[in-house]
């Protein structure tokens, strides 16, 4: 599954939660197939997560705060956010 265009957010919601009656291992501590499931699952929801994002280009940042809250900048190659 691809994930989402370019510049769109994200809005995959992860996996619901096993409940909490259900088995999760077996007397031996190996996880029962509704673990292993879940845990498949909350994967494939994590990479797509992942695949979400887009490398951030920080050349383009201003290299002074802006003074303008939560604006980022670059302060001697530290991202930063503006308190305002």
């Amino acid at each position: 599954m691809a994930g989402p265009p370019l510049g769109s957010p994200f809005v995959e919601k992860p996996p619901q939660l096993l409940d909490p009656h259900v088995q999760r291992f077996d007397a031996l501590g190996r996880p029962t197939p509704d673990q292993v499931l879940y845990e498949g699952r909350l994967q494939q929801y994590l990479t797509r997560l992942v695949a979400g994002f887009v490398p951030l280009n920080a050349s383009g940042l201003p290299t002074a705060d802006p003074h303008v809250a939560g604006q980022v900048w670059r302060n001697a190659g530290v991202l930063t956010v503006s308190a305002g």
